[in-house]
C-alpha cells in the first residue's frame, strides 16, 4: 500500500511537472509571437534549469540558439545579456547548438587578441605619412618604407595631424593570415576638418613576423567639418 502511494505521487509529480515545463514553452512561444525576445528566453532558461528532463528541454535549448544566433547576425554585433547566455551555455550546455557556436565564438575571439597582440610591434611603427598619395599607394599595393614612420607625426604637405592607429577589428584567416580593420583621428587645422579614418590591412605571417601584403581603404572613411 505504501509502496503504491509513494508511486502514485510520483506520477503525480511528473504530471505536474510536465504541465508547468509546457506551460512555460507556451508561453515562451508566445513571447515570440509578440517579437520579446528577453521574455522567450527567461521562459525557455526556466525549463532548462527546472524541467531539464522534459520533452521541451532540447526544444527551449534549440530556440534560444534561433534567437541568439539571429541577434549576433554571426558575431557581428554581441549584447551583454547574449554574451552572458553564450558564456552559461559554453559552459554548461557545451554539446548543444548555443553551446558549439559560443564555443567557436569565444576560440575565434582568443585567436583575434593574439593575432592583435603580435602584430602589434608592426603598428606602433606604421603611420602613413603622405596623406594625398594614400589612394594611388592602396592602388598599388606595394609596401614602401616611406609610408612607415614614427608614431607620432604631421604631414608635411597638408599640416594634418594624425594619431596613432589603433585595431578595430581581426579576421583571422588561419593562424599565418589576416585581414585587420584599422582606425585612426585625423585633423586639419586649416579646413577645421576632423574625423575618423578607418583602412583595411592585409598580413601574413612569415618566420614568426608579420609582413604587410596590402593596404586598402575600408568601406567607412569619413571626415566632417
Amino acid at each position: 500500500m505504501r509502496r503504491e502511494v509513494l508511486l502514485f505521487a510520483l506520477l503525480f509529480l511528473f504530471v505536474a511537472a510536465c504541465d508547468q515545463a509546457e506551460g512555460r514553452f507556451n508561453e515562451a512561444q508566445r513571447c515570440e509571437k509578440f517579437s520579446d525576445a528577453n521574455c522567450a528566453i527567461k521562459n525557455y532558461m526556466d525549463i532548462l534549469t527546472n524541467f531539464a528532463t522534459s520533452q521541451y528541454a532540447e526544444k527551449s535549448s534549440d530556440r534560444i540558439y534561433e534567437i541568439v544566433k539571429s541577434r549576433t547576425k554571426d558575431f557581428v554585433r554581441i549584447e551583454k545579456e547574449d554574451l552572458s547566455l553564450m558564456k552559461t551555455f559554453s559552459e554548461k550546455f557545451p554539446d548543444s547548438k548555443l553551446g558549439k557556436y559560443s564555443k567557436e565564438y569565444f576560440a575565434n575571439e582568443e585567436l583575434k587578441q593574439k593575432i592583435s597582440d603580435s602584430i602589434k610591434p608592426l603598428l606602433d611603427k606604421m603611420l602613413i605619412e603622405d596623406y594625398e598619395g594614400i589612394d594611388s599607394y592602396f592602388a598599388s599595393g606595394k609596401a614602401d618604407e616611406k609610408f612607415l614612420s614614427a608614431v607620432s607625426m604631421k604631414d608635411r604637405r597638408t599640416g594634418m595631424s594624425v594619431e596613432s592607429f589603433t585595431v578595430v577589428d581581426v579576421f583571422p584567416k588561419g593562424t599565418d593570415a589576416a585581414s585587420i580593420v584599422l582606425s585612426r583621428r585625423e585633423w586639419h587645422p586649416a579646413s577645421s576638418v576632423t574625423g575618423e579614418a578607418k583602412y583595411l590591412i592585409h598580413l601574413k605571417k612569415a618566420q614568426d613576423k608579420w609582413q604587410i601584403l596590402g593596404f586598402e581603404l575600408a568601406p567607412v572613411h569619413s571626415l566632417k567639418k
